[in-house]
């Protein structure tokens, strides 16, 4: 997580974009969100959601 998050911030910091949009729930995805938040960008998540439809296997 930490390699993603360092290779993102700089690209962040000069871009600048109003939002970061994430998708997923895999340790990149929080990565770049946190990379996201170090340069003061908001940060939006979405996610698929429950896909095998068991409440014990998410």
């Amino acid at each position: 997580m930490r390699e993603v998050t360092a290779a993102i911030l700089p690209h962040l910091r000069c871009v600048r974009p109003e939002m970061l949009v994430v998708q997923g729930d895999t340790s990149s995805a929080m990565g770049t969100a946190l990379a996201g938040f170090a340069a003061d960008v908001s940060v939006g998540h979405v996610e698929a959601g429950l896909r095998t439809h068991d409440q014990r296997l998410p």
